[in-house]
């Protein structure tokens, strides 16, 4: 979704024609006429159709149909509260899956008294980031560590390293790479259930100490790491109902002088294949002015990949590319990630061609 200032009054009633003639082709019931007929809906659908560049119908569904990804439901909430002057939780964005349930819902909010009347300026993703992250969510980050802490790193950076320097032939390059002290942002690929416990035992202790992650919230939430998720600096997100919170907590942790460690791509990719990066480490980057340092794991996904129950053998190597800024990469949170992506396959070429 781009920013609120480019929303122009011919797209958007343009967008409303469009949707309604595609909304002529289905047979409309009632009550989809008479949520046609509101001025709430021609706001909302005229919006979504000129930001989107899409033909909007009641029955258009917000990720399938119109690709409104997490980020997407952030800029979206922040947007509509923009166009239709009405502060709008961000639960309810993240609840409704078609524009007919997101219609429906914020109708009944500015009936409700509770609904509060916002500036007509959109929030910009620095103004969101800015806002304190919830106390629940800080209650779990530990910031200051006493001997124990660093002595339970220290143990479990040295097993790390010494499983898989034994069994997997672990390789580290680039090492001299990685800056001495944050704030900045470790990048790598993600093909395996290993790649985080590899990236801490090739890290320097300096700056395994002040390492945190950022994961699922589900995989979090297994027992065999849940009870680790404040000694091992782990920072869960929930990319459905609280990806802004989780924003606010990565840059709480930057603003510390730490440094935090993003799968990019969101999930672990099948065969090695470098997958398209989510733009929430380019918001970060070009908002906090943070620099990303790309970084490719080699093998982990012949190690333990995701259509695996159990790990095999198989050699591992990881590179650490140089720091880079944001407006090396791109102009827009797009264009940062698609050029930390490209940053990440040069690696990944480089050791292609050491191997041959």
């Amino acid at each position: 979704l781009k920013k609120i200032k480019r929303f122009e009054i011919y797209q958007r009633f343009l967008g409303y024609a469009s949707s309604q003639e595609a909304e002529k082709e289905e047979l409309l019931s009632p009550e989809d006429k008479v949520i046609l007929d509101s001025a709430a809906t021609r706001k909302i659908i005229g919006y979504l159709a000129s930001q989107l560049n899409k033909v909007v119908s009641l029955n258009s569904h917000l990720e399938l149909d119109l690709g409104v990804d997490s980020l997407g439901r952030v800029e979206l909430g922040s947007g509509l509260e923009s166009i239709l002057s009405i502060e709008i939780p961000q639960e309810l964005i993240d609840s409704v899956l078609t524009v007919k349930e997101l219609i429906i819902q914020i109708e009944r909010l500015s009936r409700a008294s509770a609904a509060l009347v916002v500036s007509p300026e959109q929030k910009t993703w620095n103004q969101i980031l800015n806002q304190k992250p919830p106390d629940e969510l800080l209650d779990k980050i530990k910031l200051n560590y006493g001997l124990l802490d660093k002595l339970l790193t220290l143990i479990f950076k040295a097993l790390f390293e010494g499983f898989f320097r034994v069994f997997y032939s672990l390789r580290v390059s680039g090492r001299r790479n990685i800056p001495p002290s944050g704030p900045y942002i470790f990048c790598p690929n993600h093909a395996s259930f290993y790649d985080g416990f590899i990236l801490l035992s090739s890290v320097p202790f300096k700056c395994a100490i002040n390492l945190f992650f950022i994961g699922h919230a589900k995989i979090f939430q297994r027992p065999l790491i849940k009870w680790a998720v404040k000694v091992a600096r782990l920072i869960s997100i929930d990319p459905v109902d609280h990806l802004s919170e989780s924003l606010q907590a990565s840059r709480f942790v930057l603003g510390k002088n730490k440094v935090i460690c993003i799968f990019p791509e969101g999930a672990r990719s099948i065969a090695g294949y470098v997958e398209e990066f989510k733009k929430g480490v380019g918001i970060l980057a070009k908002e906090l002015n943070i620099p990303l340092l790309p970084v490719y794991i080699k093998g982990s996904e012949f190690a333990w990949p995701r259509t695996r129950k159990f790990p095999r053998i198989h050699p591992l190597r990881i590179i650490f590319g140089k720091p880079v800024l944001w407006h090396d990469l791109g102009s827009d949170y797009e264009g940062i990630v698609e050029g930390l992506r490209k940053e990440i396959i040069k690696l990944k070429n480089q050791s292609d061609s050491k191997k041959r």
